[in-house]
């Protein structure tokens, strides 16, 4: 039985790490609070700030928090 080829893009280099690539839709990432979920206005500068439940972080970090948790087993928003 042949090995199946490394897949392409992102892809590859998952599996070339070992691990495994899904691609998501980053759309309003920056602009939701990964505390409560509500979408606030973007931010101006690098921080976003909630003021709805008072949540504040730099804005990358919260994307990058807001997309793990749109995959399954990606991690929770606490």
């Amino acid at each position: 039985m042949a090995d199946r080829p490394a897949p392409a893009g992102p892809h590859r280099q998952g599996h070339l790490a070992g691990i495994s690539v899904r691609l998501v839709d980053e759309r309003g990432t920056s602009s939701t609070c990964p505390a409560c979920r509500r979408r606030v206005p973007k931010p101006h500068g690098r921080t976003l700030s909630c003021a709805h439940c008072a949540f504040s972080g730099h804005r990358d970090l919260v994307a990058a928090a807001s997309i793990a948790t749109r995959v399954p087993g990606g991690g929770s928003a606490r």
